[in-house]
């Protein structure tokens, strides 16, 4: 389906990130579904060199997976290869001679791949045409996460912007303008086939609720946040939403301190390991979801976290399966701390909860303005999600 870029609207781009091909990519979950649609990837991409850079793909085993990459052939080939229960139905490679990318290395690069369901696949770089081809690209639904930067075991060393999927195959005029705007133009207007054939929109750290600290990047598609899950998280007057789990001389009371009325106060005594309060929240599989709370923690440690069946970690100070942990045992400096974190659902359905507790040891802290929001769109999170190994760079295209 052609569709044409109009003038639309500009933005500012500020930010790009950089993977060191040694263990960084941003995980978009399983929401990309290329399906049985027609498909455009684009994005901006900077390497020193282009051999066997791997620029987003999914992988459910060799039997299943596709990626968009730039090849080891020498020059290197803009090149797609999709395999579904075993038989390659599309591997594109240009091989026009249009296109030579050891000549683009160390420079930003606009790179897409535009596909319809008449078997018509084209690559660009910076909006000149390599070769058409005559395949197939039918049926890319996995089951698998989407990854920049990342394809199976192998981890890309390149810095990335703008990074935009439809379920449209977008011509040729249309890429070309993406690329004139040299980065600086809002993908989510100004197409005439409407921003309902944009299926994600990254922009990498220059995006709205992108969050570079704790290495999430929000879908621009639909960025923002659903609707508060905790229903008690303020405090104000009770305790009311919150099961008690709790043994010994721990507690869970609601009162004021630290210049607030109306906040919990969580007492847990020595021998109280296991000691949580807990409050019911349903977590939708691999969705997105932020929690914030604020902490004034007078002795021991802080935590919260949840049920290891139903949710898998991503926040800082996070294990494998729990929600984002956050844990501070800091000496005490009497003040109110707010605490954010992510944190993605593992399974659909059922009831689950987060535990507000210690980790193994006495604590006694207050705790105020409890929240957690699901993510809307299809948000990306980076593999180092406390943000530390990440370089949220000014270098843009």
């Amino acid at each position: 389906m052609a569709s044409t870029v109009s003038s639309g609207s500009l933005l500012e781009s500020l930010y790009s990130i950089t993977l060191d091909g040694t263990d960084d990519y941003i995980d978009l979950g399983t929401g990309i579904s290329l399906g049985t649609a027609d498909f455009t990837i684009s994005l901006w991409v900077k390497t020193a060199d282009f051999h066997n850079k791997y620029f987003i793909s999914e992988f459910v085993d060799s039997d299943n997976r596709w990626f968009f990459e730039a090849n080891s052939d020498d020059p290197p080939e803009l090149s797609f290869v999709q395999v579904i229960g075993g038989t390659a139905h599309t591997t594109y490679n240009d091989t026009s001679g249009n296109i030579n990318l050891d000549s683009h290395q160390n420079v930003w690069t606009h790179i897409a791949i535009s596909a319809d369901r008449d078997g018509n696949v084209k690559g660009y770089v910076n909006g000149v045409a390599g070769s058409a081809i005559t395949g197939q690209a039918t049926n890319l639904t996995t089951t698998a996460n989407t990854f920049i930067g990342r394809y199976s075991s192998t981890y890309s060393a390149i810095q990335v912007d703008e990074v935009s999927i439809w379920n449209a195959a977008l011509d040729e005029a249309s890429v070309q303008a993406i690329y004139n705007k040299g980065g600086q133009y809002d993908l989510t207007s100004g197409l005439s086939i409407g921003t309902e054939s944009l299926v994600a929109y990254y922009r990498m750290g220059n995006g709205t609720f992108d969050d570079k600290i704790n290495g999430v990047i929000h879908d621009q598609h639909a960025s923002g946040f659903g609707s508060e899950m905790v229903t008690n998280g303020h405090f104000n007057t009770n305790t009311a939403g919150w099961t008690n789990n709790l043994s010994g001389d721990s507690t869970i009371t609601q009162g004021s301190f630290g210049g607030r009325d109306g906040v919990a106060r969580v007492v847990i005594d020595t021998n109280g390991q296991g000691d949580r309060f807990e409050h019911d929240i349903t977590w939708e599989k691999d969705c997105l979801y932020y929690f914030s709370v604020d902490v004034y923690l007078l002795s021991g440690k802080f935590r919260i976290d949840g049920d290891d069946l139903d949710i898998v970690g991503a926040g800082p100070g996070s294990d494998a399966n729990v929600l984002g942990t956050i844990t501070y045992d800091a000496a005490v400096d009497d003040r109110w701390r707010t605490l954010t974190g992510y944190a993605r659902g593992g399974r659909t359905g059922g009831v689950d909860e987060i535990w507000i507790r210690s980790s193994s040891v006495a604590a006694e802290f207050y705790i105020d303005n409890l929240s957690v929001k699901k993510l809307n769109g299809i948000p990306g999170l980076t593999s180092d999600a406390n943000g530390s190994g990440f370089n949220f760079t000014s270098d843009v295209p």
